[in-house]
C-alpha cells in the first residue's frame, strides 16, 4: 500500500477524516514504531527510516500486504482520539494493536534476529 493509497483509504471511512499533514504525522509515528521495534532488530530489512514527506504519497509503506491495513487502523484511530471520541479511539486501537503484532510475529517467523541487534527489555 502506498501512502495515498492509505489516505483513500482512511478519507473512505465514515467520520474519520483529517488533513493530510495530520496523517503524515501519525503515519510517520506508526512506521517509526514498525521499524525499531520489527525490522531494525532482524535480519532482511537494511534501509534505515527517516520518515516521510507530502513529496512520498506514491511510496510503499513498511508493512506490506495483508499486514498494511494496521496502518489503516492506526490513522482512523488516531483521528478519533483528536474528535476525544474514546470509544471508538479504542475499537480501532485494539484493531490496530491485533494487526501489528500479526505482522511482529510474520516478521519474527521468517527473519533471524541481528546478532548485533540491542535486546530491549
Amino acid at each position: 500500500m502506498t501512502i495515498r493509497e492509505l489516505f483513500d483509504r482512511v478519507r473512505a471511512l465514515p467520520g474519520a477524516s483529517a488533513d493530510e499533514d495530520m496523517m503524515l504525522m501519525w503515519l510517520n509515528d506508526c512506521e517509526g514504531v514498525i521499524f525499531h521495534e520489527i525490522l531494525e532488530t532482524r535480519e532482511g530489512f537494511e534501509d534505515g527510516f527517516d520518515g516521510y514527506s507530502d513529496e512520498d504519497l506514491e511510496v510503499e509503506l513498511l508493512a506490506a500486504d495483508p499486514y498494511s491495513v494496521l496502518y489503516v487502523y492506526y490513522v482512523v484511530a488516531q483521528t478519533y482520539l483528536s474528535f476525544a471520541d474514546i470509544e471508538r479511539y479504542n475499537n480501532f486501537l485494539a484493531l490496530y494493536r491485533d494487526a501489528y503484532d500479526e505482522f511482529a510475529g510474520f516478521w519474527a517467523r521468517n527473519h533471524r534476529q541481528k546478532l548485533d541487534a540491542e535486546v530491549k527489555l
